[in-house]
């Protein structure tokens, strides 16, 4: 019986366990793409490609890089669940960036070509004359670029005041109110939504 065991012992094969990671990386990371290190629990360390446009909790499956097999049996895999903060300043939705940039009262009167911050780096964009909060305006293909698809990033601008008060600005704007009042609330009949 001994014998017969360790001759079947021997050509025994087993296949080697998966093998499951968390990995914290930067919104950047997953924004652009980029290549991380895990160390894993045997002392090796995994290299782990993470795609442009990885989503939050998304888990990537690394075919044989799990524990080795016994015998000849197949490697396990390694899955890693990759996570990241969301951006203080870019805020994500698939692969579109949408941020808010403020812009001085003179730039939205006049108009002015100013630089905005993408992940790809810093680009020209036009204010045109008698532009307001709340205008969104479309940088094409400034968003996550991968394999599928190109986005875009939109930036929504804010109008800012100055912080300290200026005599002269509130004497003109007094003087020109007088002269060319214009409405922005319009006096209607109530919607039945309203409270």
């Amino acid at each position: 019986f001994e014998d017969f065991f360790k001759r079947h012992k021997a050509g025994l094969k087993i296949n080697g366990s998966d093998v499951s990671y968390s990995l914290k990386v930067d919104f950047l990371d997953v924004a652009l793409g980029t290549n991380k290190t895990v160390s894993m629990t045997n002392g090796k360390h995994l290299a782990v490609s993470i795609p442009a446009g990885t989503k939050n909790g998304q888990i990537l499956r690394l075919k044989g890089q799990g524990m080795d097999g016994i015998g000849g049996g197949k490697n396990g895999d390694a899955h890693v669940e990759i996570t990241y903060k969301e951006d203080k300043y870019y805020r994500r939705e698939g692969s579109n960036l949408h941020v808010e940039v403020a812009i001085s009262l003179q730039e939205a009167i006049l108009g002015a070509s100013i630089e905005v911050p993408t992940i790809h780096g810093p680009v020209k964009l036009n204010i045109k004359p008698s532009s307001n909060t709340g205008n969104v305006l479309r940088l094409k293909g400034k968003g996550i670029k991968n394999k599928k698809m190109n986005g875009n990033q939109f930036v929504t601008l804010k109008v800012v005041l100055p912080e300290t008060a200026d005599k002269e600005l509130i004497n003109f704007v007094t003087e020109w109110a007088d002269k060319n009042d214009y409405k922005v609330r319009h006096n209607g009949r109530r919607s039945k939504v309203d409270t």
